[in-house]
């Protein structure tokens, strides 16, 4: 995911003022960090989690 990708990602849930939590998964593992409050995650890793 190239930066202009992950801006268009970003910016519809940078726009919503609530509290809920926002996670976008990705396939691309270079990006694994928070952003403002959005957890972007691997989806691979996401899958395999435990409950």
């Amino acid at each position: 995911m190239d930066e202009t990708t992950r801006q268009r990602e970003l910016q519809p849930l940078l726009l919503i003022r609530d509290n809920y939590e926002k996670t976008i998964l990705t396939m691309d593992k270079t990006f694994t960090t928070d952003y403002e409050g959005i957890r972007l995650r691997n989806i691979i890793d996401f899958l395999l989690e435990a409950p």
